[in-house]
Formats: C-alpha cells, sequence, structure tokens
C-alpha cells in the first residue's frame, strides 16, 4: 500500500536535505520505497509517494515524533495532506 503526502514548503532544498539524511528513520517504520515530485510551476509544493508494507506502519510513522520534528526543522507550511492509497494496475 502507497501513502501519497502533499506538502507546501517554505524552502525545497533544506527539506530535501533534511528528508534524505532521515531515509532510515522511515526504514525502520517499514517504509519500502519513495518517490517525489514537485509541483511544475512552484517548488514550494511537494508530493511525496512512499510505500509500506501495511497500512498501520505508515499510519504509526504518520503520527510519530520522528516525522513532527523533521517537519518542524525543514520548514513545512501548514498541516500536510495525507491519502492512503492502493495500486489496482
Amino acid at each position: 500500500m502507497f501513502m501519497l503526502v502533499k506538502i507546501e514548503l517554505q524552502n525545497f532544498s533544506l527539506w530535501k536535505s533534511i528528508w534524505d539524511k532521515e531515509k532510515t528513520v522511515r526504514e525502520s517504520y517499514g517504509c519500502v520505497s519513495e518517490k517525489i515530485f514537485r509541483n511544475s510551476i512552484t517548488d514550494k509544493e511537494v508530493f511525496i509517494l512512499t510505500e509500506w508494507e501495511d497500512i498501520e506502519d505508515a499510519q504509526e510513522f504518520g503520527m510519530s515524533d520522528d516525522l513532527r520534528k523533521s517537519l518542524g526543522k525543514s520548514g513545512g507550511l501548514g498541516r500536510p495532506e495525507v491519502s492512503f492509497i492502493d495500486e489496482i494496475s
């Protein structure tokens, strides 16, 4: 299953450097793979697609203090939009 997150950023470069450093944290929660997409018009809007073994792992990560701290350090604006989705083809 996948978790799709849309987030607004103050500074993409700062966010990306923190995101890259914390890969092992995501993996410790059960993240299997990840892809990052940026809005073609503004680099302040990012979409993150992460793959998880199960929805419980993704939800645990989504509610974790680790994620909150990371977002605080990286300049996220507002609350991220989160969707849990399944691949159908």
